[in-house]
């Protein structure tokens, strides 16, 4: 009797589309079981881990890719959305650095976050939440559970191609270069993109001998990537141009001097040394502002460079973590198959 009231509750409550508890229809948000790790991209794919739970950055490429594996993964076209990324960082003027998008990205049909992937445009910067469920072909598959926009894009097609074709045209065409960086400037590059464009500026002001614009350019990228080596090199190169020449430690003697030649118009000196102090004030003041303005970027781009140190600590305690836990759970393993090879009943 009771199983017949059982059974007839559970076909009402199909009937009346009210799944009973117990039997609702997934919705595939995260689990909160899982403890996703703060890890780059760049390291998780070139150190994958299965079942490993990543959280880390990215910039959106694309969706709909068409790199399938049924046989040895558990994507399959019929029940999953793929779609691929870059590292937030990559260096997508360049060919290579455009073709390295991460295609193994995977995102249930069912889930929620298929209307998010839809709204997506290319360049947008976002935050993945997801696990390493299968390696193959040196890439590791990933099952997506979250994915948050972190803004709006940081490229366009006409600003990454104007810098592209500035970079390319640095050493042959520095007119048509000069206007290709500073247009890209002027439209929409994320960080990396705008240390580039900055880095091209200084190469083509360190070749005009004008220093000065040289250091504002590299002290900017540095303000835009602390960590750029080009930018740190042509800063320091700028710098040391712009230093005095070192003067004689003893001056010439007067019998050595040429003698003086007459001026041409005494009554007009004061009115020259007054000029020349007033053009040495205002050299003074253009220099005392632009190390101050250097100085500004300088103290920014510690700051910045302390941020991604302190980062990349709590990456390497996570992931400290996460094997100090996998080595716990095998050791529990072999403990298990140890007491089982222990209670396995002899033969006589």
């Amino acid at each position: 009797m009771l199983l017949a009231v059982s059974a007839a509750g559970l076909a009402v409550g199909c009937v009346g589309k009210v799944r009973p508890e117990g039997l609702e229809r997934r919705d595939y948000t995260v689990d909160p079981a899982y403890r996703f790790k703060k890890v780059s991209l760049e390291n998780l794919v070139h150190h994958p881990m299965v079942d490993f739970e990543a959280e880390f950055d990215a910039l959106f490429c694309r969706e709909d890719e068409t790199i399938w594996q049924p046989h040895f993964t558990l994507f399959r076209s019929e029940e999953y959305k793929s779609f691929s990324a870059w590292l937030p960082d990559a260096r997508l003027w360049e060919p290579s650095g455009y073709a390295a998008s991460v295609p193994t990205l995977f995102i249930h049909r069912e889930s929620r976050l298929v209307s998010v992937l839809g709204t997506l445009s290319r360049y947008t910067p976002v935050r993945v939440q997801g696990v390493v469920r299968s390696i193959f072909g040196q890439r590791a598959w990933i099952e997506v559970f979250s994915l948050t926009p972190l803004g709006s894009p940081r490229f366009t097609d006409d600003s990454l191609a104007r810098l592209s074709s500035g970079l390319e045209e640095l050493k042959n065409r520095q007119a048509h270069a000069r206007q290709n960086l500073q247009e890209a400037l002027e439209g929409t590059l994320g960080p990396a993109g705008k240390a580039a464009a900055h880095n091209g500026l200084g190469w083509i002001a360190l070749d005009r001998r004008d220093y000065e614009a040289a250091e504002e350019h590299y002290a900017e990228a540095l303000y835009y990537s602390p960590m750029n080596e080009e930018a740190q090199e042509g800063l320091k190169r700028a710098r040391n141009k712009m230093a005095p020449a070192a003067l004689p430690e003893r001056p010439p003697s007067d019998a050595q001097q040429p003698p003086p030649l007459p001026d041409a118009d005494e009554g007009d000196r004061p009115q020259r040394e007054l000029e020349a102090l007033r053009q040495n004030l205002d050299n003074t003041t253009r220099a005392l502002a632009t190390e101050q303005e250097v100085r500004q970027k300088s103290e920014a781009a510690t700051e910045a460079l302390q941020k991604q140190v302190e980062a990349r600590d709590a990456e390497i305690r996570s992931l400290t973590e996460q094997i100090a836990e996998r080595d716990r759970q095998i050791q529990q393993l072999r403990e298990q198959i140890q007491k089982l090879e222990e209670e396995k009943p002899k033969d006589d």
